[in-house]
């Protein structure tokens, strides 16, 4: 009975950990996902996890990446602070590459609101996050 049981609550706690992923980007050849519960601070500088889901397998055999980013609210920019590239969708499957350098910044628009680029999937994770 245990053998059964350990499958069972590994597939169960894969299944709740994506639970409340919800999309908030797609480009077409890539999704962008986070839980909006797992945004840690609450001041300008936030933190949250990301997937980021390839529609198919990239060069390296990536098919996912889960990011650290970390969402300047009053800057209006986001960055990398580490991520992890995995062989299957959702970040899951072996890891295939990491990196734990802080990216450099990238502008998702001014703190006016005025010249803003066109949408990009960082900008609608940087307005999730700061909503």
């Amino acid at each position: 009975m245990k053998h059964v049981l350990i499958p069972v609550l590994f597939v169960t706690a894969v299944t709740a950990a994506h639970a409340q992923m919800t999309k908030v980007a797609d480009t077409g050849d890539r999704s962008f996902y986070l839980d909006a519960k797992s945004i840690e601070g609450t001041g300008n500088v936030r933190r949250v996890p990301v997937v980021e889901d390839y529609s198919t397998a990239q060069s390296n055999g990536m098919r996912s990446r889960k990011l650290t980013l970390e969402v300047d609210c009053g800057g209006v920019q986001v960055r990398a602070m580490s991520s992890t590239d995995y062989s299957e969708s959702m970040a899951a499957g072996r890891t295939v590459g990491s990196s734990n350098a802080p990216s450099e910044w990238l502008y998702v628009g001014t703190p006016t609101g005025s010249l803003l680029p066109p949408q990009t999937p960082y900008r609608a994770i940087w307005q999730t996050v700061c909503r």
